[in-house]
């Protein structure tokens, strides 16, 4: 039985040579000192900024989404994501920009951060190190350091709760101080549950990945879920080595559906997840149950993810460190080291 091995723990923590399994562990943590650290930082922050402007590739960027995601109906200013060498026009001094890179030697991130400072920008750096880290101290711009020898994609909650707490600190979240702490709470409680010591029969996510084992991946969330949906994607290409795709709800009522009409040869390697929020919109929801209503049986299988919690915060994050594991237990699954990344240095070198 593929579930047998899920729970032979010794064997996952043998498989799993990069240590993704203890940088998961580490979630509940990473998101306090995260916060922790951008508290401290030494920095003039105002809060008349025209736009919060995050910049970063891969999972340096995701917390700009997560954050945008978020507060999407709450921030009195606009929340973008900048992916890419060049920043948009519109970016001037009245701009915050938060440029984040892990190992602080991301070329794109690097050149849009000389773009920001040559513009005028409020400029704070996410980082270990590496150039990033250089520039920030020769130039004096503030940085929020972080822990060194972890996969990028690893360090997320440090990344996030320091974006999170910048975010606090200009104006753009009011009173969520109950929010943060009740999220930290369910992380809390999830690390246990989630844990590779904890029997499949217990675990949400080997049960999600045992579930998504043998398929292509099309995951599918209320529009707050959108940035996770996006992050459970790359996490199956990064860890669980495996092609996947992602959207969000109400917009894939009007494309994403036309699968169903689809040659039954590309539909049957599929699966659907659908991220499910207790909290949600009715109508939504509602939709949401007739969109898998008519894709099953067209599609392989169908697997949903409920989120945690009551607050927005915990729901994002909760569906965030459920999928996290579930994408190192599939690639664990495959016989896979989730943290190897020889071809994306591959890429790098050619």
């Amino acid at each position: 039985m593929m579930e047998a091995v899920l729970d032979e723990t010794e064997k996952l923590y043998a498989l799993d040579k990069g240590g993704m399994l203890r940088s998961l562990s580490l979630f509940y943590q990473g998101l306090r000192e995260g916060f922790e650290a951008a508290e401290g930082l030494e920095a003039h922050l105002t809060g008349d900024y025209r736009a919060l402007v995050v910049a970063g590739m891969g999972s340096s960027a995701i917390g700009g989404q997560i954050l945008g995601d978020w507060l999407l109906e709450d921030s009195p200013i606009p929340i973008h994501v900048s992916r890419g060498y060049h920043l948009p026009k519109f970016v001037d001094e009245r701009i915050l920009l938060i440029a984040v890179s892990y190992s602080g030697n991301t070329e794109e991130t690097l050149t849009a951060l000389e773009e920001g400072f040559r513009r005028g920008c409020q400029v704070v750096t996410i980082t270990s190190g590496g150039v990033m880290e250089r520039l920030s101290v020769e130039r004096g711009i503030p940085m929020v350091k972080l822990l060194r020898g972890m996969q990028p994609r690893a360090s997320l909650p440090w990344q996030l709760s320091a974006i999170i707490k910048l975010a606090w600190r200009i104006g753009l979240i009011q009173s969520m101080e109950d929010e943060w702490e009740e999220a930290l709470g369910v992380i809390d409680t999830l690390r246990n549950e989630l844990a590779p010591e904890t029997p499949t029969r217990f675990n949400r996510a080997k049960k999600v990945a045992l579930a998504l084992k043998g398929t292509i991946p099309f995951i599918f969330g209320p529009r707050i879920f959108e940035g996770i949906a996006y992050r459970f994607r790359t996490q199956l290409n990064e860890n669980s080595k495996v092609p996947a795709s992602s959207g969000s709800f109400p917009e894939g009522f009007h494309n994403a559906v036309m699968i169903r009409e689809g040659v039954e040869e590309l539909r049957r390697p599929l699966s659907l997840v659908l991220i499910r929020d207790p909290e949600g919109e009715g109508r939504l929801e509602r939709k949401i149950d007739a969109f898998k209503s008519l894709l099953e049986g067209r599609v392989s299988r169908i697997v949903e993810i409920t989120a945690s919690g009551r607050g927005k915060l915990s729901r994002i994050l909760s569906v965030l460190y459920v999928c996290d594991y579930a994408s190192v237990y599939l690639g664990l699954l495959y016989g896979l080291d989730p943290s190897s990344t020889d071809s994306i240095k591959a890429l790098k070198e050619l």
